[in-house]
């Protein structure tokens, strides 16, 4: 099969101009969720306050993203907006390339290996363009691309089909809690059950290659945590910076742009055994129950998936690109006052919940596994 390099059909080409005085669209790296290219957020801002260190991209382009391009994020950008610098807009030729095609190439093992050889930069690794330019992508007849593209295609379906299962289970669990406590009136403050406070601002150059992980707020997705990029302290941290330590159960919550627009919820966790042993990095904040034969963990944590709380942070956030939250502001939200019995009740029903969740997400893996097989064999 005949490969062409990856400037000649698809060179690096910006959209046009966006014409608006209003606001616009822009998307960050940390929205960008990593292997899919789904986007899990956005900002909208006024469009006088769009940075130089920006890109314009339009419904033509393909996003590509050069720092650490191991993430494998790739978008198909459905409109027109503004993208961080670091995302290389790339134009097919539509003639001989298909956009969606060239997306399963820039996804493919072979290409982000290739890719990853040719990074430069410890900290923050980024592909040079110019070897990104020379890429040789394996090119069919547009005929032959189509008929890849329809078998990754549904594939996909399945992928996203199993992924809505999942957060179906959630809704069915955010349905459970409002059933059991949207009618409680009486209210008792975080800070009397939960101490809330938050990480603390370590330097640049205490990142070292190896030691105890460093929890920041790019970690801290929707329900878990994301490790895809890691970051480490010194191990003699641990004991230095103990008040930073988190442990099993504890809640972390960021407080930087908490809020993900796109699903309406605010980025928060729970801590597992998986996660540890880690220190908490600066703007994320940290909610651990006092006493557990009180107050349940789970319990606060899906106080805080609840559209009642989301309207409270938004309605607290301070700043408009860039919205903050307190921890003083989070620690004065009122929760059910509501007995450990009943706690207890509703956390049972959240683990049969999640044990149904597991075999979706077993399914769910075995079909990515097969997705990346076929991903090596048609890009090898």
């Amino acid at each position: 099969m005949e490969k062409i390099k990856l400037e000649e059909i698809a060179p690096i080409k910006q959209g046009q101009t966006i014409e608006s005085n209003d606001n616009v669209w822009l998307l960050n790296l940390d929205m960008v969720e990593s292997n899919t290219g789904r986007i899990l957020d956005y900002i909208i801002i006024p469009k006088k306050d769009i940075g130089n260190s920006t890109i314009i991209f339009d419904s033509s382009n393909v996003l590509y993203s050069k720092l650490r391009p191991y993430l494998n994020k790739v978008v198909l950008p459905m409109k027109s907006g503004y993208a961080t610098s670091e995302m290389l807009p790339l134009k097919p030729d539509t003639k001989r390339i298909t956009r969606e095609y060239l997306t399963y190439f820039l996804r493919s093992k072979n290409f982000v290996e290739y890719i990853n050889s040719k990074t430069s930069g410890a900290k923050m690794p980024r592909a040079n363009t110019q070897d990104l330019k020379n890429a040789l992508v394996p090119c069919p007849s547009i005929n032959e691309q189509l008929k890849i593209t329809s078998i990754f295609d549904a594939i996909t379906k399945i992928i996203d089909l199993r992924k809505l299962q999942l957060e179906e289970l959630d809704t069915l669990i955010k349905s459970r809690f409002v059933e059991m406590f949207g009618k409680v009136n009486d209210k008792i403050i975080l800070k009397k059950l939960c101490d809330v406070s938050g990480g603390y601002s370590f330097k640049s150059t205490d990142i070292i290659d190896e030691g105890i992980k460093l929890l920041q707020i790019s970690n801290v997705a929707l329900n878990q945590i994301n490790w895809d990029v890691k970051k480490y302290l010194p191990l003699e941290f641990e004991d230095k910076y103990s008040n930073f330590l988190i442990e099993k159960d504890d809640i972390v919550m960021a407080l930087t742009r908490p809020i993900i627009q796109s699903l309406g919820n605010v980025k928060t966790c729970i801590v597992h055994d998986s996660d540890l042993p880690c220190l908490l990095n600066q703007r994320v904040g940290k909610i651990k129950v006092k006493d557990i034969n009180k107050t349940k963990a789970q319990f606060i944590y899906h106080c805080f998936m609840t559209e009642e709380f989301t309207r409270y942070v938004e309605s607290s956030c301070t700043g408009c690109s860039q919205p903050n939250i307190s921890t003083k502001d989070i620690e004065s939200y009122g929760i059910p006052n509501v007995s450990i019995e009943q706690q207890d009740k509703f956390v049972t029903f959240v683990q049969h919940t999640d044990k149904l969740k597991a075999e979706v997400q077993k399914s769910l893996d075995e079909t990515e596994i097969l997705f990346n097989s076929l991903l090596q064999k048609y890009f090898e």
